[in-house]
C-alpha cells in the first residue's frame, strides 16, 4: 500500500488541507523525547491535530500479523499431523501385540513404530 496516494483529511471539519507537524512523546523525564510512531498533521481550516499511523509501523504490523498467521496455520498442521501419527501407532502397537499376526507384519509394524515414535516427539516438542 502507497501511503502517499492516501488522502488525508480533518475528522473535525472535512478539510483535506493538512500540513505536517511535529509532535513528539513524552517520556516522563524533563527535556526527554521520543520519536513518535505517528506522523502528526494539523488542520489549515480548524487548526485540529490529525494524527495518523506511520507507513513503517503499518507495514511492520501487516508482518507481524502475517508471521502470526503463518505460525498458527504450522502449529494447526503440527497438531493435526501429531493425532494421525498417534493413530497410526496405536494401529502398528495393536498389530505387534496380536499374537495371530505374521512374522513379517509383526517386523514391520515394529519398524512402523519407531519411525512414528520419533516423529510424534518431535511434533510435540514443536508444539511446547
Amino acid at each position: 500500500m502507497n501511503m502517499a496516494s492516501i488522502q488525508r483529511k480533518c475528522t473535525v471539519c472535512g478539510c483535506t488541507d493538512l500540513v505536517p507537524m511535529k509532535f513528539a512523546e513524552l517520556t516522563g523525564e524533563p527535556g526527554v523525547f521520543l520519536e513518535p510512531k505517528v506522523d502528526s498533521f494539523a488542520c489549515v481550516k480548524c487548526g485540529h491535530m490529525e494524527f495518523f499511523a506511520k507507513e513503517a509501523e503499518i507495514r511492520n504490523s501487516i508482518i507481524q500479523n502475517d508471521i502470526r498467521v503463518e505460525t498458527e496455520q504450522k502449529r494447526s498442521a503440527a497438531e493435526k499431523e501429531l493425532a494421525e501419527a498417534k493413530a497410526e501407532l496405536e494401529k502398528a502397537e495393536s498389530i505387534v501385540n496380536d499374537e495371530t499376526q505374521e512374522f513379517k507384519a509383526i517386523k514391520a509394524a515394529q519398524e512402523r513404530i519407531s519411525v512414528l515414535k520419533a516423529r510424534i516427539k518431535e511434533l510435540e516438542t514443536f508444539l511446547r
